[in-house]
């Protein structure tokens, strides 16, 4: 009986400073974007990102970093498999 090996997980980090700004990697793509939620794919899980007057600074989905401004109110993971790629990722490529 042959044995199948995990599939390699890409890297994925979150840093914030000051709840105000943050910087994602690892994004596979963004499914939604507002002022008050963002749900971004990352190799390792969907992420949802809640705040006020947040704003995408970059989305760089080649390079897999996304970069939040904005009070940051909380973070929560979800492991559901990704959709399809969104309009949002296809136009920042």
């Amino acid at each position: 009986m042959k044995e199948t090996m995990p599939a390699q997980v890409k890297a994925h980090c979150v840093k914030i400073d000051s709840r105000t700004h943050a910087v994602i990697s690892g994004v596979e793509d963004v499914e939604l974007f507002s002022g008050e939620k963002i749900l971004a794919v990352t190799s390792q899980g969907a992420i949802a990102i809640s705040g006020e007057g947040m704003q995408v600074e970059n989305l760089n989905i080649s390079d897999g970093e996304l970069v939040i401004h904005g009070k940051i109110n909380a973070f929560s993971y979800d492991e559901r498999q990704p959709k399809s790629k969104s309009a949002l990722s296809r136009l920042f490529r």
